[in-house]
C-alpha cells in the first residue's frame, strides 16, 4: 500500500468566522554556563503556575524567564493546531527573570 505524504499547510485567517483566544505561559529555564534558555518546558494557563515552577527550578540551580503568548485559533482548524496572535503587538511578552 502506497503512502501519500501530506504536505503541511500554514493555516489563513479569515476574519468571517469565529477565533478563539488563549494566553498561555511558559519557564524558559537553562543552566548558568548557557547563554540563552533553551529549555520550556509545558505550557502554564496561569502566570502563578508558572511563576511557582521557575521558583522550583531556581532551587534547583537553573535561571530564566517567564514568557506570555497569546495563540489564536480559528473554528475551522484543527483541535490541536494553534499560532501565536501576530495581529497584537504585545503577543509576546517576556514577564519576570528567575
Amino acid at each position: 500500500m502506497p503512502y501519500r505524504v501530506a504536505r503541511h499547510r500554514i493555516q489563513r485567517q479569515n476574519t468571517a468566522l469565529r477565533h478563539f483566544i488563549r494566553i498561555l505561559y511558559y519557564a524558559l529555564h537553562g543552566k548558568p554556563s548557557q547563554l540563552y534558555p533553551l529549555h520550556s518546558g509545558h505550557a502554564f494557563t496561569t502566570f502563578e503556575a508558572a511563576q511557582f515552577h521557575a521558583s522550583t527550578l531556581s532551587k534547583q540551580g537553573y535561571y530564566g524567564w517567564i514568557l506570555r503568548v497569546q495563540e489564536v485559533r480559528q473554528e475551522d482548524w484543527p483541535e490541536d493546531h494553534w499560532r501565536i496572535d501576530h495581529s497584537r503587538d504585545d503577543a509576546i511578552a517576556w514577564l519576570a527573570q528567575f
